[in-house]
């Protein structure tokens, strides 16, 4: 047994120790980072490419953490078609903050549609319609401001109202956007909202931080190289379906929605919604399917169904298959035959993309909030309606140079045959 004075110089030593280690640790870390970089340097060594930060803006992206991402003042990138934006991060002509005397602003907030993914500037709506009614003549000048980002929630347009489209001082706001609020993630955790958009933020910073180590991105090269670590995006395993969850639910879009027309409602702002649903090429089959449970015919709506989800398999995009099953567990609960549900589906081809997005639910429950909002805040709303044809988009989602055009042209008539005036108090 030791006595009590060996045991102070007992914990010496150790510390003693400990600290020889870490010190060697430590020179051995920064002898490493010395020489890889060296040998970058000469040529000798490809050190994995940009950090995590310069990836992202060569396309254009910068992160943000109350807006998860947004698009870079004065850059460039490439959404279906090549772009720039002005000194505000906005795909649009530079526009003074300030608002000259004798304009009118339309701000148009929303998702690639408003942006105007696969065409031109020129062609896009919003552009479409500050150039009819400036062509109009008279005193007043018009700027219809394209605050559209690609990927946008409503949760990301009401944000960035609140945090940067109030400064353009507008005399109206135009919200079309609800394609990307349908979008699944895996976790509940990964829902659209301020904690996962600064854990998102931070994460980047941090991957940016560690990206200027050599030693950092050989080691992350050397993990990836023996599958201990992945690139980019993954590919989704068997996908259980009572465990997704939409980056904003149905009635988180409701809330959001009010809230988007309350702001507005405080600065006596009129608010034009504009609903936007899936080209009916994609969705004829489901739509069926609707109208055979609105007539009562659930066992025809199911066996319709049931050959959707095959056809869809094999010919649509993978989203399309996980909304058939999705409905049709919806039709048999409503049946009375839930134990037959579908609860998971195989493996296709899905790969999760790197802001977690995985899927998409066609339902147009979203387009239907939006028209009942409206209602009930006396909201106008303009849209192309559901007799749309498919010739009027360019995929699933996004409206064609004709589509743009048809669409500027309604908004063009509704704004000059009646146009709104501020939300009532």
């Amino acid at each position: 047994m030791s006595s009590p004075q060996t045991q102070p110089s007992g914990r010496a030593g150790t510390l003693r120790v400990l600290a020889l280690v870490l010190g060697a640790t430590i020179a051995f870390l920064i002898s490493s980072e010395l020489v890889l970089r060296g040998a970058s340097r000469m040529g000798l060594l490809d050190l994995d490419g940009k950090g995590a930060g310069e990836v992202v803006a060569s396309k254009g992206w910068g992160a943000h953490p109350e807006l998860r991402w947004r698009m870079l003042p004065n850059s460039s990138g490439f959404e279906g078609v090549r772009f720039r934006t002005n000194s505000h991060g906005l795909r649009d002509q530079e526009i003074p903050l300030e608002k000259p005397t004798g304009t009118r602003r339309i701000l148009a907030l929303g998702d690639s549609t408003v942006f105007g993914f696969g065409v031109s500037f020129e062609k896009s709506f919003p552009e479409r319609l500050e150039t009819m009614l400036n062509e109009r003549g008279g005193a007043t000048r018009f700027d219809v401001i394209n605050a559209g980002v690609p990927g946008y929630s409503i949760y990301q347009s009401l944000t960035y109202l609140r945090t940067e489209g109030l400064r353009f001082d507008p005399d109206m706001i135009l919200l079309e956007t609800n394609f990307n609020d349908r979008r699944y993630v895996p976790s509940a955790d990964d829902v659209d909202g301020p904690l996962l958009f600064s854990r998102a933020h931070d994460a980047l910073v941090r991957r940016e931080w560690l990206s200027k180590s050599a030693l950092s991105r050989i080691t992350r090269r050397v993990l990836r190289s023996v599958g201990l670590a992945k690139a980019g995006t993954e590919r989704y395993g068997p996908i259980d379906l009572d465990d997704l969850h939409c980056r904003v639910s149905p009635e988180r879009y409701r809330a959001l929605l009010a809230e988007l027309i309350g702001v507005a409602r405080e600065r006596r702002l009129p608010v034009v919604l504009v609903p936007h649903a899936d080209s009916p090429t994609k969705t004829w089959g489901f739509a069926e399917v609707e109208k055979l449970v609105l007539d009562g015919r659930i066992e025809r709506a199911l066996e319709r169904l049931r050959s959707e989800l095959v056809r869809s398999w094999s010919r649509t995009t993978s989203f399309y298959r996980i909304a058939a099953a999705r409905r049709f567990n919806e039709l048999l609960e409503a049946s009375g035959r839930g134990r037959d549900r579908i609860r998971s589906l195989p493996a296709p081809p899905i790969r999760v993309t790197a802001d977690g997005n995985l899927l998409v639910y066609l339902s147009d429950p979203y387009v239907d909030i939006m028209r009942e909002a409206a209602e009930a805040d006396d909201v106008s709303t303009v849209g192309l309606g559901a007799a749309i044809g498919g010739e009027l988009y360019l995929d699933s989602i996004h409206l064609n140079r004709a589509g743009h055009a048809l669409l500027a042209e309604a908004l063009f008539r509704f704004l000059t045959e009646s146009p709104p005036g501020p939300v009532s108090r």
